[in-house]
């Protein structure tokens, strides 16, 4: 009972021109991307998928792996060379600029407390900044940036500043930071012994989570090793996830580069508490070296991608579940590409079976769309089969996390995207296509629930809609009010 409702064409490739991530705001989807150099915000109807207003950006972003980030009115877009441009959400009208001195890749997630937006940029070996802004639009006459369509050159008008700044070498690539009242806790990269950085991800130098005053910057902690379930105190290396908080555990969750699970708890002041740094490798049996995925916490368990490092297919890529009580892995289960993205979690059927669904993709082309089936206790994935031609030109058969969509034809691609959702069960998502893409459940039924205040007509009227509603109704029992997106005829009736 699965549909593409629609697929739209919202930037160029993968690279600077790539779509963003989606979010919701409103009831309309938000997005950029970018063409011939230029880049442009867009809002997006979630009905059919078209375009209903854009605006330029001041650049591009390097790979729009992130989404845009939402707050008191305002939508804030990382871009390239260290860039940050705010945004009125109902106008798309630019609002101000922020410049990292030291540039670089936008790649971490923005993350809003308290009047304030948090940020790291990565440039390779350089030294680049973790960035406190606020929101507030301090010239609101002057406009963030101006385009001279005539001939396609942006300028920047209204510069921001940082409230602060902390910079390090090695940088801040893919890490979304938590942020709160006493402490802001971001995640790093590691700076190699030799002064670059350190790709691999291994034990040769360790990244660090860093415990920042939210308002001063002030570095309060950090912690850059763990221990993990046999004793062993471990670097991590590079931390490439958001880092995530659990109320009923009272701890705090990310995943390293290295292949592992963190689990960790903070003290009221900023600094971390002694029972810190708790690490589960996420390997059950083969060598996992890699994970990128931000934690899913509920209901005692956490659910996370993690890979053996292999970009083959059906090689050493999974979805682990992870039993918080006693910190080790429920089980795991098959992918054919890695998911590097953090995954969606729904109760809404939990009432009905017990069970949660959670949603990841595959960062392999096509960019399967998947779901979890999973309950407290449970020891074994639900599984679907899989059937594939290995390196050798064998035909393999393997057990894989079931499939709920897979992209075809020009929408078929690597895909790094969280998937978001709505009310009606949607889910929205680009890929490495550049298409964005709303997959649900299909139409039962459309029903004029409320008739038109005209319903008698003579030859030479034209139809009036005015009172009328039409309802749709999804197979998984949800309802729409569909009204304006119904078409008829504005000619004359006649005879006939």
């Amino acid at each position: 009972t699965t549909l593409l409702y629609w697929a739209s064409h919202l930037g160029d490739g993968y690279s600077s021109g790539a779509a963003g991530c989606p979010i919701l705001v409103d009831g309309y989807l938000y997005s950029y991307g970018g063409s011939g150099g230029t880049g442009r915000i867009f809002k997006v109807d979630t009905v059919t998928g078209e375009t209903v207003a854009s605006a330029t950006m001041v650049g591009v972003s390097s790979f729009a792996i992130t989404p845009m980030t939402y707050a008191q009115g305002m939508v804030f877009v990382a871009l390239s060379d260290g860039r940050v441009e705010a945004f009125d959400a109902k106008t798309l009208d630019s609002l101000w600029v922020y410049t990292s001195p030291n540039g670089g890749q936008p790649n971490c997630p923005i993350s809003y407390h308290d009047g304030c937006i948090y940020t790291g940029f990565w440039n390779w070996a350089s030294k680049t900044d973790f960035v406190c802004l606020t929101i507030t639009d301090e010239h609101p006459d002057v406009p963030g940036h101006t385009y001279d369509e005539a001939t396609s050159t942006t300028t920047v008008a209204d510069t921001k500043s940082a409230l602060w700044t902390y910079a390090q070498a090695g940088g801040f690539y893919w890490a979304g930071a938590w942020a709160g009242d006493t402490y802001v806790l971001e995640g790093a990269n590691a700076p190699s012994i030799s002064g670059g950085l350190d790709m691999s991800g291994e034990n040769s130098a360790s990244g660090c989570v860093y415990s920042f005053d939210p308002k001063s910057g002030k570095v309060l902690d950090t912690l850059a090793s763990y221990t993990d379930t046999s004793g062993t105190s471990v670097n991590i290396g590079n931390i490439k996830s958001t880092i995530c908080y659990d109320e009923v555990t009272d701890a705090y969750y990310f995943t390293a580069r290295g292949g592992y699970l963190i689990k960790f708890k903070m003290n009221s002041d900023g600094t971390f508490a002694s029972e810190s740094g708790t690490a589960l490798r996420l390997e059950n049996g083969e060598d996992v070296v890699s994970s990128t995925s931000t934690p899913v916490i509920y209901n005692g368990r956490a659910y996370v991608g993690a890979d053996s490092g292999s970009y083959n297919q059906y090689d050493g890529q999974y979805v682990d579940v992870v039993d918080l009580a006693t910190f080790s892995i429920a089980y795991k289960i098959h992918c054919e590409g890695r998911p590097q993205t953090s995954g969606l979690l729904t109760t809404a059927y939990q009432g009905t079976d017990g069970y949660v669904y959670v949603y990841f993709f595959d960062n392999y082309t096509p960019g399967k769309l998947r779901v979890i089936k999973d309950r407290a206790g449970q020891t074994k994935p639900i599984t679907a089969k899989e059937t594939y031609t290995d390196s050798a030109g064998v035909t393999q058969t393997i057990d894989v996390a079931p499939v709920v969509f897979c992209p075809v034809g020009a929408q078929a691609q690597y895909c790094i995207c969280s998937p978001v959702v709505d009310e009606y069960g949607t889910i929205y998502f680009k890929n490495d296509s550049a298409y964005m893409m709303a997959v649900g459940s299909t139409i039962d039924k459309l029903t004029v629930t409320q008739s038109p205040d005209k319903t008698a007509y003579g030859v030479g009227d034209t139809f009036d809609a005015t009172g009328m509603k039409v309802t749709a109704t999804y197979s998984n029992g949800k309802t729409r009010d569909v009204t304006r997106y119904v078409k008829y005829s504005t000619n004359p009736l006649t005879a006939n």
